[in-house]
């Protein structure tokens, strides 16, 4: 019962001096926080959390450099696939050599199926049906299934890695532009 009364009279303390803005003394240390600040502690979210850990650009909240740890290196190794490789195809399609080729290659196409609709029809049909026949149901179904996994995998490290990195997450929490004080 003496416990408990202590315990009340210490949460009462606590509040009352974050009522007060004043500092609270704790046994480790001195912890010094204003109303403000609490409550911008507060309103981290879900959603501020998920779009640190899961966002392409985490210098963008540290505002400089840092090192990634290995759990973050390998969480982007894994999901290299789903975040890296769709920008450098972007990127590529943009590139004249390329554009070229595929346009050459659609010319050809086009013109093959004009002077010759039913060779390309029959050819198109037997490459198409000598794929399916030689790629199992299974494999697809295997290399689906394995592709997923690695990258829910990669972006579960990739998150962790950064939480775990206490230099990022401090330069996060205390960049004000993730602190949402008008939903408080």
């Amino acid at each position: 019962m003496k416990s408990l009364s202590l315990n009340f009279s210490i949460n009462a303390y606590l509040i009352k001096s974050l009522l007060n803005k004043s500092s609270i003394k704790l046994k480790k240390g001195e912890i010094k926080m204003s109303v403000q600040e609490s409550r911008n502690l507060e309103s981290i979210g879900f959603i501020n959390h998920a779009h640190m850990a899961f966002t392409s650009d985490p210098e963008g909240f540290s505002g400089k450099n840092y090192n990634q740890n290995s759990l973050e290196k390998v969480g982007g190794m894994l999901n290299w696939c789903v975040t890296t490789l769709p920008k450098k195809a972007w990127h590529a399609l943009h590139n004249p050599k390329v554009l070229t080729v595929a346009f050459t290659a659609l010319a050809l196409l086009t013109v093959q199926f004009t002077f010759y609709p039913t060779a390309t029809y029959l050819a198109t049909k037997a490459i198409c049906i000598f794929i399916a026949t030689h790629i199992p149901a299974y494999a697809v179904k295997i290399s689906a299934y394995v592709f997923i996994q690695m990258n829910v995998l990669g972006f579960g490290l990739k998150a962790l890695g950064r939480f775990s990195n206490e230099e990022l997450m401090n330069n996060w929490y205390n960049k004000p532009e993730n602190h949402n004080v008008n939903s408080i």
